[in-house]
């Protein structure tokens, strides 16, 4: 059982269906992996977003298909990071697991959004009750994030740096 940390907020399901249906008729359209691997993600990203992410699930397993197929390394490990996390949203704990453990690996592989695969492998650990565990992938998030220069991104993995910093002390959640 996880207990959510820090996840992102699920979003309206009848404020999605529109741009769900759109981009599906963007995707009928598409013939190029790499385009339909890109509208598949987007896809799985709006439905993780809904009341239902394991609805993301089969788009983000279409798309890594897609990707491994098409010799898209860096999407590919993008896309098993999406992957994941909707597993792990979805409350599939072993599935979420095995696939965020590749997703790490593939993203420091191709260098490709590490500090994303360091902050979600972060949040699953302290969701598993691995809080101190978590702490050294919150921090190596944020320092490519403040190498990046994103404040949004810094301030993110501060807010989880701290979170799970605050969960270790007497009287946190742990």
């Amino acid at each position: 059982m996880l207990v959510p940390f820090q996840r992102d907020p699920i979003l309206n399901d009848d404020a999605l269906i529109p741009h769900i249906e759109f981009a599906e008729n963007q995707l009928a359209m598409l013939r190029m992996p790499e385009g339909k691997a890109r509208m598949l993600a987007q896809i799985g990203t709006y439905y993780r977003q809904t009341s239902d992410p394991a609805r993301a699930i089969p788009y983000f397993k279409q798309a890594v298909e897609i990707c491994r197929a098409a010799n898209l390394r860096k999407l590919e490990a993008v896309n098993t990071l999406r992957l994941g996390v909707a597993l792990q949203y979805a409350g599939q704990v072993q599935d979420a697991e095995d696939v965020l453990q590749i997703a790490l690996t593939l993203c420091e592989r191709y260098r490709e959004h590490e500090d994303y695969a360091y902050q979600h492998w972060g949040k699953f650990l302290v969701e598993r009750g691995a809080v101190a565990e978590a702490i050294p992938y919150f921090e190596a998030a944020l320092r490519k994030r403040i190498a990046g220069g994103n404040p949004d991104l810094i301030e993110s993995s501060r807010a989880a740096l701290e979170g799970a910093r605050a969960l270790l002390k007497p009287g946190g959640a742990e």
